[in-house]
């Protein structure tokens, strides 16, 4: 009797075009628009992108020369620098005296130059970061000169050089995004795909007024929760399945970058099993959350309104753990529901498959889905909460 009242509600949902467009086309545009904006703009920027910056109009030749030799830098004198900036004529305004070049290369005082930009601009920022860079340069330059012609032996004007090596090797920063981008599109396809089956297996009707006639029927209110439940469940795990399949097509077809960083060889099967048992306990889970709250619900509208804020708590995790290092996770982010799910994704990203985490993380999520399905099923054996006002 389970299985036909599931075959049912399933069948019913994949009817509706709503429940298609929620669960698998919704999913597979949000990830290939963000797999090809961090692929493109993050992890490969355009080299050959030059940035305008407005300088005071009564700047000599030779310091806006100066500038003009700075890496895709392309400076243009303005009456108001700043207010270029701020019409979105350039990303950044440089305000400073007459003939500072010169001033500075004969050392006669300490210039002022003035920088402005929007650092909520990559563009101002990257422009930024290459005048003062070039600033840094001028400055050793001049003072190494001088102490040259004081006959000073300084020996090498740089006794430190810095070098830069990313933990995770060359595609580290590959790594660090796909660990943002896939775990976030796999949790987002779980809780859209089943929220629109959740709604209408129980608040939408009580609001039909068709859950009487549903009650009357020989089946046990147990058995209908439990079908109800694995559908909406159903729904969210192909999602996901959707979610991580697209997202392997995607990147294999139209990245470079991430295709490279993404290559785990004879540990891809493994990885990507662990990850949809993962990702079958969290439908589960939140198939539950969300019968609960619909349950709550005494109509349609309302319950679409309780589920806003449930899947912004949801996504609270991915936030708190966007700045953990994967070898900075500790037990307990396997242990804390929802959190677990986004921890263990983000570890197989980086080809890490720890089975204490795994277990950690199946265990601690098959105890709240048990806890939740539970609450679930006590709400619905009463009438107040099945049948509404």
């Amino acid at each position: 009797m389970i299985w036909h009242v599931y075959k049912k509600e399933l069948t019913d949902s994949f009817r509706d075009r709503k429940t298609i467009l929620l669960s698998m086309f919704i999913p597979i545009a949000m990830m290939l628009a963000m797999v090809l904006v961090f692929e493109n703009l993050l992890i490969d920027p355009k080299t050959d992108e030059t940035y305008a910056v407005a300088i005071n109009a009564d700047m000599d030749d030779h310091t806006l020369e100066w500038f003009a030799s700075l890496p895709r830098i392309e400076p243009y004198r303005a009456d108001d620098p700043d207010q270029e900036v701020r019409d979105g004529n350039a990303v950044v305004s440089v305000k400073a005296e007459p003939g500072f070049l010169g001033k500075v290369e004969r050392m006669q005082d300490i210039m002022e130059i003035r920088l402005l930009a929007d650092r909520g601009s990559m563009k101002g920022v990257s422009a930024l970061e290459t005048i003062k860079s070039g600033l840094g340069e001028l400055r050793e330059r001049v003072v190494f000169e001088r102490l040259v012609f004081l006959s000073v032996s300084i020996g090498p004007t740089k006794p430190i050089k810095i070098v830069e090596e990313e933990l995770m090797g060359a595609d580290g920063e590959s790594l660090h995004l796909t660990s943002m981008v896939l775990p976030f599109l796999v949790i987002m396809a779980v809780m859209v795909g089943g929220q629109s089956s959740a709604v209408d297996l129980f608040a939408g009707e009580k609001e039909r007024k068709t859950m009487e006639a549903l009650l009357m029927t020989p089946v046990s209110r147990s058995a209908l929760i439990l079908a109800k439940w694995l559908a909406i469940a159903t729904l969210g795990f192909i999602s996901g399945i959707v979610a991580i399949v697209g997202f392997i097509v995607i990147v294999n077809t139209m990245t470079e970058h991430m295709k490279l960083a993404l290559n785990f060889g004879d540990q891809a099967l493994n990885l990507v099993a662990s990850a949809l048992a993962s990702v079958l306990l969290f439908a589960l889970l939140i198939a539950a959350i969300q019968i609960i709250f619909s349950l709550f619900a005494n109509n349609f509208k309302e319950a679409q309104t309780y589920f806003g804020p449930i899947m912004f708590i949801a996504l609270l995790p991915y936030f708190l753990l966007m700045g953990v290092g994967v070898n900075e996770l500790q037990a307990y982010h396997f242990l804390i529901p929802v959190m677990n799910t986004f921890a263990f994704l983000k570890e197989l990203v980086y080809g890490v498959l720890n089975p204490g985490n795994l277990a950690l993380t199946l265990l601690s999520t098959a105890a709240t889905v048990a806890v939740m399905y539970a609450v679930a099923s006590f709400m619905f054996r009463k009438d107040k909460w099945v049948l509404g006002k």
